[in-house]
């Protein structure tokens, strides 16, 4: 039988760092661009530093720092006269490479490096106890500014003192709030909450448990291209009562009496269950919905994990296998009962890494800082769409916003498709332009 490079290496309980190797190994490499300060000396990435080692002469370092990964490597191939004299060189400092010193400061520079980005972290602890190796790294000292070996070892070491100084009171303290919550998800016949009916109301309160599923069906025909989405056909829930007729479902939900709904794009999922129980005359249910308060772990991943668009995708199916969150693999996508399973392991390791990067402390309410941590509004740097996709938000003329600000939904406060994190960061910009 024949096993691919990271087949074998999985097997055997090993991963393979470099910038071409799958995610989170990628992370791992030199050439990610994690930018650090050390001694006031800002480096681009770990390469940057390593490459302007090379270099007696300040202007000439200075000027690698300043390169990012592929530059840097290019560049720095012109000081491998070290190799000769075995000499390198740091903040004036001459250094003999083979001396504890040269380790020392390099080993130094990791940990910057690891302290000042939280993906490196986030990537380091889902390496799990997997041994970390650089195939292509070079052995000897004499001919390499970092050998496989002690690469290999200064990952180790940061991946150990991570655990360390990791706060594990948050663990009990997760448990005790999940005792609150209730996860869910919906499908539904179509991404507009006004024109949406229910055909699947997926639940939980046991985080640990199977959920509720229950499917429902439609009085209009499911569009295909929802079906597409989601596999709920018109002949799976032919002769099922629909929302309105089965009403046992949604009020033994309601009695949970959860304190926190949790569930992947909460605000569309809450409006469903609010239009849905209004429509059907469920009123009181309709009003706790409203009133009762969702975490959004669509929301959460993005101010734990950063919310640059061009680098992150934040759907439930990409955190998944990003995160190697501990569900079996043979759920499917979009299936309400699935999404719940995942959606509660996502909410899990959300809060660990959130406890990580202290963003949230365990000796405090976990809920309310929680829920505080997903709603508030999240710093947008680059227009998510249309003419401007991709550009920063400083950089687009004042009368495009003008005219943004009159004519797009996601700018429009009373609006249900209003983005509160863009019109947040539009209002920062031109109140800056002031």
């Amino acid at each position: 039988m024949k096993y691919t490079k990271m087949e074998k290496l999985l097997e055997e309980n090993k991963l393979d760092v470099g910038h071409g190797e799958p995610w989170p190994a990628n992370l791992l490499s030199n050439m990610w661009p994690h930018p650090f300060v050390m001694g006031n000396i800002q480096y681009t990435c770990m390469e940057s530093f390593l490459q302007s080692l090379k270099f007696e002469k300040e202007d000439d370092a200075e000027r690698i720092r300043k390169l990012p990964n592929f530059e840097a490597r290019r560049e720095g191939q012109k000081g491998n006269g070290w190799k000769k004299t075995q000499k390198l060189y740091w903040d004036g400092i001459e250094i003999d490479r083979q001396s504890s010193l040269y380790y020392d400061i390099v080993y130094c520079a990791f940990e910057h490096m690891c302290d000042q980005n939280f993906l490196f972290r986030v990537a380091l602890k889902l390496t799990g106890e997997k041994q970390l190796d650089h195939s292509i790294g070079v052995d000897d000292p004499t001919n390499t500014i970092l050998t496989r070996q002690d690469f290999s070892n200064f990952l180790h070491k940061l991946r150990e003192g991570q655990k360390m100084t990791t706060n594990t009171q948050w663990k009990a303290d997760y448990e005790n709030l999940i005792q609150d919550c209730v996860a869910l998800d919906t499908e539904t016949t179509n991404i507009d909450v006004k024109e949406a009916e229910i055909l699947q109301l997926a639940y939980t309160a046991d985080f640990h448990g199977d959920p509720e599923n229950i499917l429902y069906r439609s009085v209009k025909p499911i569009p295909p291209e929802a079906s597409a989405v989601h596999h709920i056909s018109n002949r799976m829930i032919r002769g099922l009562p629909t929302f309105g007729q089965n009403t046992s479902p949604v009020e033994a939900l309601v009695n949970k009496n959860a304190r926190f709904y949790i569930a992947h794009n909460a605000d569309y999922d809450k409006q469903v269950l609010i239009n849905s129980c209004k429509r059907d005359g469920l009123d009181t249910e309709a009003a706790h919905f409203e009133n009762t308060q969702w975490i959004c772990t669509w929301r959460l991943a993005k101010a734990i994990l950063g919310v640059d668009y061009t680098k992150l995708q934040y759907n439930l199916s990409y955190l998944r296998y990003a995160l190697d969150l501990d569900v079996p693999d043979n759920l499917p996508a979009h299936d309400g009962r699935a999404d719940v399973i995942v959606c509660a392991k996502l909410f899990e390791m959300l809060v660990e890494l959130a406890v990580m990067d202290k963003k949230i402390y365990p000796d405090q309410d976990l809920g309310e800082q929680l829920y505080n941590l997903c709603w508030a509004p999240k710093k947008v740097e680059t227009w998510p769409f249309g003419k401007y996709k991709g550009q920063k938000l400083d950089a687009i003329p004042t009368d495009f916003y003008m005219w943004a600000i009159e004519n797009l939904d996601s700018l429009k406060e009373d609006n249900e498709r209003y983005d509160l994190d863009l019109a947040t960061s539009v209002a920062r910009v031109l109140e800056a332009r002031i």
